[in-house]
């Protein structure tokens, strides 16, 4: 599967996940209309769109670049990617789940 078919794929698991293309639209602050485009195959997901989405939803960098499995859910995939994270960073890492919990009060 070409990058291209793998950024709709995760855009598609994306919209499912936080149930509308609105509600993934305000979550990832990319525009709402524009989400439908490409779910719909009007525009393809270029790579600065994928780096907003990543970035708006707190994704990893390249997170829409990659396969994932469809089972699983991005909490799962995160859990996933905490195992490789050095263990020494753990506090930082946990300080911006505290960051954005707070924010998201």
């Amino acid at each position: 599967m070409d990058t291209k078919q793998v950024r709709l794929e995760n855009l598609k698991r994306l919209v499912k996940e936080h149930g509308t293309q609105k509600a993934l639209s305000e979550a990832s602050g990319v525009d709402v209309g524009y989400i439908s485009n490409m779910v719909n195959g009007v525009r393809s997901i270029g790579e600065k769109t994928a780096r907003n989405i990543e970035a708006g939803l707190g994704l990893p960098k390249f997170w829409m670049d990659s396969p994932h499995n469809p089972g699983s859910t991005i909490l799962e995939q995160v859990r996933r990617d905490l195992e490789f994270v050095d263990p020494d960073k753990l506090s930082i890492v946990h300080a911006a789940i505290r960051a954005a919990i707070k924010t998201d009060e």
